[in-house]
């Protein structure tokens, strides 16, 4: 009786599978544009010239307030890449200047 009952608690109380942060799709932010996702062009030691590195909380303020204002899927996702970095300066964001100006006037993803 008791075995019974056991199987039938483990049938009602199954845990859903826990996910693990070390699983997640993560984001370089050193690789990748902030705004497209798409690949930085590097040669070498250097970035290509398209490419700009985010050195200011005041962007990321900025960027975040535009993020609200544009109320569109380009400006969830950039939402949430910046909620996952946190602190784009030092986790060395880079971002290309097109999608930055295409971003900020309101433009679609070039």
């Amino acid at each position: 009786m008791f075995l019974a009952w056991k199987m039938v608690l483990r049938v009602f109380m199954k845990k859903k599978p826990v996910s693990l942060r070390s699983k997640a799709n993560h984001f370089s932010f050193q690789d990748y544009c902030l705004f497209c996702s798409l690949p930085v062009k590097q040669d070498g030691n250097k970035r290509s010239f398209d490419c700009f590195p985010v050195r200011t909380f005041d962007f990321q303020r900025t960027i975040i307030s535009i993020c609200s204002e544009r109320a569109d899927d380009w400006g969830r996702e950039v939402s949430i890449r910046i909620e996952f970095g946190r602190d784009l300066p030092a986790v060395d964001t880079v971002y290309h200047q097109v999608c930055n100006v295409n971003f900020r006037t309101g433009k679609q993803i070039p």
